[in-house]
C-alpha cells in the first residue's frame, strides 16, 4: 500500500468510527448509515484508494465528472450517486451509470429520468432535494412543492423515489444544522403518513464533513463526506481554506474576455445635453456573466462559515 492509499485508509476508518459512535447515540448500528465519498475536488488516484480502502460508494456533483472518473475506474467495484444538480439534457449518459441519484428538483427531470429508464428496461432509483432552510442560494424543492411531486412520482413506472436530501444552511453553527436536519426528517414523516406508503421514503441523505455526525444523530442514513477524507492530501483540493478549483470553471466553455476599458485621449467630452444631437454615450460591452466564475459571492459565503463547517461538498 502506497502513502496515499495508508493515509486515506487512515482518514476513512477514523471517519467510520465516528459514524459508528454518532449511530450508536441515536440507538442505531454503524451499518444503517452509509457513507458517500464525493470526490468533487479530487484526482482519479485519490479515487481509487477510497475504493481500495473500501469505500464503494463515490458521488460526483458534475455529470461530466462522473462520467470521466467512472470510465477511468470502470474495472472497478463502485456504486456512483449523483450528488449534484442534474440537467435533463446529461439525463441520457448519466443513467447508465450511477446507482442512485440524490438531486432530483423538478417534475420535468423525474419525468426525463423516467424516460429514459424506460429506454434501458430499469427502475432508477432517486431521492428529491429539498431546500429545507430557504435559502435561495441552494438548489432544491421548497417543502411546500414534495406533495405534488411524489403524487406524480407513483404514476412512473421506472422511478422510485427513495427518500430525501437536504443540506443545513452555510450559516450559524452544529446546533442550526441540527434544527435542519430534524426538520428534513420531520417532513419526510409527514409525507409519509400522508402522500406515500409509510416506509417508502426510508433514505434521508444529509450530513457532509462539518455536521455529519449532528445528522446521524438526527436520522440519517446516508452521509456525504469529501474534505474529511481528502483534505491536506497531495491532488487534492479539499481544503477549507481553498475552495474553489484552480482552474476556473466557465460554463459557456470560453476563456472569458476582459472588459472594455476607455483612454482619456478617446473618450469624448462630457454632453450638457441628452437630444437627438447629443446622444447617451454607449457603455463597453462586458462579456457574459456567465463566463465568470463567481468567486466574490464565494467569499462572502465563506466568510460567514465557521471554520468546521467548510468544506468542498456544499462548495466551500
Amino acid at each position: 500500500m502506497n502513502d496515499l492509499a495508508r493515509r486515506i485508509a487512515e482518514n476513512l476508518a477514523q471517519v467510520r468510527s465516528r459514524i459508528e459512535a454518532a449511530a450508536k447515540r441515536s440507538g442505531r448500528s454503524a451499518d444503517s448509515v452509509a457513507l458517500v465519498a464525493v470526490t468533487k475536488y479530487v484526482s482519479v488516484e485519490m479515487a481509487a484508494a477510497a475504493v481500495a480502502a473500501g469505500c464503494h460508494d463515490l458521488g460526483e456533483s458534475r455529470p461530466q465528472e462522473l462520467w470521466a472518473k467512472a470510465a477511468a475506474l470502470a474495472d472497478s467495484n463502485i456504486r456512483w450517486h449523483m450528488v449534484g444538480h442534474l440537467q435533463r439534457n446529461k439525463v441520457r449518459r448519466t443513467l447508465p451509470l450511477v446507482h442512485l441519484i440524490q438531486s432530483v428538483d423538478s417534475k420535468r427531470l423525474l419525468s426525463a429520468i423516467d424516460d429514459e429508464a424506460a429506454g434501458l428496461g430499469r427502475r432508477i432509483d432517486v431521492l428529491v432535494e429539498v431546500n429545507i432552510c430557504g435559502d435561495a442560494a441552494k438548489t432544491g424543492l421548497p417543502p411546500d412543492a414534495l406533495e405534488p411531486l411524489l403524487q406524480r412520482a407513483q404514476a412512473l413506472d421506472h422511478v422510485r423515489v427513495r427518500g430525501l436530501m437536504g443540506m443545513a444552511r452555510l450559516e450559524g453553527d452544529a446546533e442550526a444544522a441540527r434544527r435542519d436536519f430534524a426538520a428534513l426528517r420531520s417532513l419526510r414523516d409527514r409525507l409519509e403518513s400522508r402522500v406515500t406508503p409509510r416506509g417508502s421514503l426510508s433514505e434521508l441523505s444529509m450530513g457532509m464533513s462539518g455536521d455529519f455526525e449532528q445528522a446521524i444523530e438526527e436520522g440519517a442514513t446516508i452521509v456525504r463526506l469529501g474534505s474529511v477524507l481528502f483534505e491536506g492530501l497531495e491532488g487534492s483540493q479539499c481544503s477549507p481554506w481553498n475552495p474553489i478549483p484552480k482552474a476556473p470553471f466557465f460554463p459557456c466553455g470560453l476563456t472569458p474576455r476582459p472588459a472594455a476599458t476607455k483612454s482619456k485621449a478617446s473618450a469624448p467630452a462630457a454632453c450638457k445635453f441628452r437630444s437627438p444631437r447629443h446622444p447617451k454615450k454607449a457603455k463597453p460591452t462586458k462579456p457574459s456573466s456567465a463566463c465568470w466564475p463567481n468567486r466574490s459571492g464565494c467569499e462572502r459565503a465563506r466568510s460567514n462559515l465557521s471554520p468546521a463547517r467548510r468544506g468542498p461538498e456544499n462548495g466551500f
